[in-house]
């Protein structure tokens, strides 16, 4: 507002593209406009400064306005912005030299937006950008990173030399980044008032809200803090740590939200631009999340996928988010629950903010029920110790330095059922500061005795996958504890997954789809073709599996191999349907008890949803199904563990939450390829679908993958090699339970071609086997033998 600014508008017919220019650069592009000015034929309103609806008159003020046949050259439209509005240029003449604009140091973890300017001999200062084929690079991405838009991202100390290049032509600049602790730039501890005890950015009590005993109590009926507007400005990274009692609030009420609203300063009609944290969210876990576009579809998300800290419980509440990594974190009592790495959205993105609240929505949603004893704010990321240390100190302390670690503990239930899950409590005793969660750090490792049995996740989380015993020893900086853990059967279900339905597809002729386990024949319904031991359903066909499948089952699996034929835009096609709808049995309406998978829903993600009926829904999400490819899918529903799990190819993809007893599900329509709904049906290929009386873990589901789908004998697990880039390094992984395997690479594939044994020894983190090698920017290809 209130400074000249250059703006374009171009259209080109030929490449069905439009673009707005600002200042020079491309800030918006259509490449889909099949709309041309002679289109819109005799114009009688021509105005400058008046819309064609009735919209606000334009306020301001026009130097120039040009109007051209044909879309300038992006190259002159910079020029224009360097000559200003008096002069005409038609040819920038001869390229003399080029000018990076960015400041020579900056703080690990920062953001700048760096600009080049050229001159030629006609005219100098015009700004370059990518559109005009401007190219930056940096010697070492290791320190930081440029995008071609000119945004470096300053990733660790060091100096780093960008590069420009236009034309013939390049440009250096050396820019030093400099170390950048966390630093608590407003702490609000609510011992008599509301002021901010470091930045002096004070909160008003709105409706109520109280302070009892060092703790504000804001009631869910109104009440919440103010806190000042634009306390975001040049942050980037940023740490919000609060110790939180949840007493019961409504779905999508706020421990913070902060950010604009449709209706401006005071209202909560919906969210512009936003970052907020729900306790409870709708589905019920800890949710937050950022977004410039206001409403769930353009949300950044980071949430505590379903899990929520316990109510009338004080807990340790941590939102991170790190600019350089495109990370967001979040963290309950120490131990981290959640992450997002591709969150691009910075706080400084949501400037100017007008509505800061504590306790308070953007939406109109409840207002939070609680306590909270302690509120900070950090410019920058507290790493995972840090937050650990505070998490022990709790809410009233803060410390330098925790001292040196003196001793190590771990904490843990030594009996499990199959199927379920425990967090380990790691804790460190050290000389400042005792029982410091150890989960969440980098340097922590936990490493199971028999992954047969037990698995454990990076941050501790243990998994019961068979029976027996045996042993977990988590470390840190050279000191370690062990556990032992003996692993039991569930009662009333089978310690392994007992067979209950086959379908193999072996018939040839008539509609009897043979269940070879249990009996329980199924009728191809339409034309499906049956052929070596498929069935290719097309046209509307399907198979009716008998009433009341599943439904008196707990725990229950879910496995098939089947090929998805799209077409890859047709949305809520089934690979199975069990369930009930509103015009009953054998026919199809609204859903309204069911257990299904689709390999797209309308959000263009493979689908599974279980819901009893009513607002109920269990669903997982995850990418959508490929095309024309065999893919063993399964489902394991762990009543008992409350745990579900989805698995593609042998790996699992998805985790969720298994709540809904499947016996109030009224299975009486038990479709493959067919929906409740009046959806498409399934197109595609089955060859083989079984139902298990319970809950596979993740070694069986592999087990079975690698024997195929025509074999019921579990098969030694083939490990399968994952590939992934860690600061910069390649990292090769595999399961630590696969022994004996050698790492191989070539610089091609092909036949004859020479495999290398690299020789490196791999480290056990946690269940896999790892080895990292730096880049070296030539191709490779790596694989395992035995």
């Amino acid at each position: 507002i209130n400074q000249k600014t250059h703006i374009v508008f171009t259209s080109k017919a030929i490449d069905h593209t439009a673009r707005i220019y600002v200042n020079g650069r491309v800030v918006a592009e259509n490449t889909n406009i099949t709309i041309t000015p002679m289109d819109l034929g005799e114009t009688l309103n021509n105005w400058i400064g008046k819309s064609q609806f009735n919209d606000p008159y334009f306020y301001g003020s026009i130097d120039e306005f040009r109007i051209y046949d044909g879309a300038l050259d992006p190259l002159i439209i910079a020029a224009h912005t360097a000559a200003g509005p008096d002069k005409l240029v038609d040819n920038v003449g001869s390229l003399l030299a080029l000018k990076i604009n960015a400041s020579d140091s900056m703080d690990e973890g920062g953001v700048q937006i760096m600009s080049v300017l050229a001159d030629f001999d006609q005219i100098a200062n015009v700004p370059l950008s990518s559109s005009i084929g401007l190219e930056y690079s940096v010697d070492n991405p290791k320190i930081a990173s440029v995008t071609a838009d000119g945004k470096l991202l300053a990733l660790k100390p060091g100096v780093v030399t960008v590069t420009a290049k236009f034309g013939s032509l390049t440009q250096t600049k050396t820019i030093k980044i400099n170390e950048k602790p966390a630093a608590l730039i407003h702490r609000y501890s609510f011992d008599n008032d509301f002021s901010d005890s470091v930045g002096g950015a004070n909160g008003i009590p709105v409706g109520g809200a109280t302070i009892a005993d060092g703790v504000l109590q804001l009631d869910g009926n109104g009440s919440y803090v103010d806190l000042p507007n634009g306390l975001f400005t040049n942050i980037y990274s940023i740490t919000i740590e609060a110790w939180v009692v949840d007493r019961g609030s409504m779905g999508w009420a706020r421990i913070f939200d902060f950010g604009s609203s449709a209706g401006g300063e005071d209202m909560s009609n919906g969210g512009t631009r936003y970052m907020f944290l729900s306790l409870p969210s709708g589905p019920g876990n800890l949710r937050g999340g950022l977004t410039l576009t206001g409403g769930g579809a353009g949300e950044q998300v980071l949430e505590w996928v379903g899990g929520r800290p316990e109510v009338n419980t004080t807990n340790h509440i941590v939102f991170v988010t790190k600019a350089s990594e495109h990370t967001g974190k979040l963290y309950v009592n120490g131990k981290l629950v959640g992450i997002n790495t591709n969150l691009t959205i910075t706080p400084n993105d949501l400037e100017p903010t007008v509505n800061n609240w504590i306790g308070r929505s953007q939406f109109a949603d409840p207002y939070f029920f609680g306590d909270i004893d302690e509120f900070r704010i950090y410019d920058g990321a507290l790493d995972a110790f840090n937050i650990a240390v505070d998490y022990a100190l709790g809410p009233d302390k803060l410390m330098a330095s925790p001292g040196q670690l003196k001793a190590v503990r771990l904490q843990f239930e030594s009996k499990m059922i199959k199927g379920t899950v425990q967090t380990l409590n790691f804790v460190g005793d050290f000389e400042n500061v005792s029982n410091v969660v150890l989960n969440a750090l980098s340097e922590t490792t936990f490493i199971s005795s028999d992954p047969q049995i037990l698995g454990v996740g990076e941050s501790g989380t243990v998994e019961a996958w068979g029976n027996g015993v045996a042993e977990i020893v988590a470390s840190y900086q050279g000191f370690s504890a062990t556990g032992r853990v003996e692993v039991v059967f569930p009662e009333g279900v089978p310690g392994k997954p007992l067979l209950l339905h086959r379908y193999s597809f072996n018939e040839t002729q008539g509609t009897t789809i043979t269940d070879s386990a249990g009996g329980a024949n199924g009728t191809l319904v339409g034309n499906g073709i049956l052929s070596d031991g498929k069935l290719v359903l097309t046209n509307g066909a399907y198979v009716d599996l008998p009433n009341r499948i599943i439904s008196g089952l707990t725990n229950i699996t879910i496995e098939a191999w089947v090929s998805w034929n799209g077409p890859q835009d047709s949305s809520w096609q089934r690979i199975f349907d069990f369930g009930n709808n509103s015009n009953g049995e054998g026919n199809q309406g609204t859903g309204t008890s069911f257990f299904f998978i689709t390999p797209r829903s309308g959000s263009g993600t493979l689908l599974v949803s279980v819901n009893a009926g009513g607002g109920n829904y269990r669903d997982i999400n995850v990418p959508i199904m490929p095309l024309n490819q065999l893919i063993h899918i399964v489902f394991s529903y762990d009543r008992l563990a409350g745990i579900s799990r989805l698995y593609i190819n042998g790996q699992r993809v998805a985790t969720g939450v298994a709540d809904i007893d499947l016996a109030l599900i009224d299975d009486v329509n038990n479709w493959l390829g067919r929906s409740n709904w009046p959806d498409p049906a399934f197109n595609g290929v089955f060859d083989e679908f079984r139902i298990w009386l319970g809950a596979m873990t993740d070694p069986e589901v592999a087990q079975y993958y690698s024997a195929g789908p025509n074999s019921l004998e579990p098969v030694s697990v083939k490990p399968g090699l994952n590939i992934s880039l860690k600061n910069l390094e390649i990292e090769l992984s595999w399961s630590a339970a696969a022994a004996g395997f050698t790492l191989e690479k070539s610089d091609q594939l092909g036949t004859n071609i020479i495999w290398s044994v690299l020789n490196v020894t791999p480290s056990q983190m946690n269940d896999k086997l790892v080895v990292r090698i730096p880049i070296s920017g030539n191709v490779g290809f790596f694989r395992l033998r035995k």
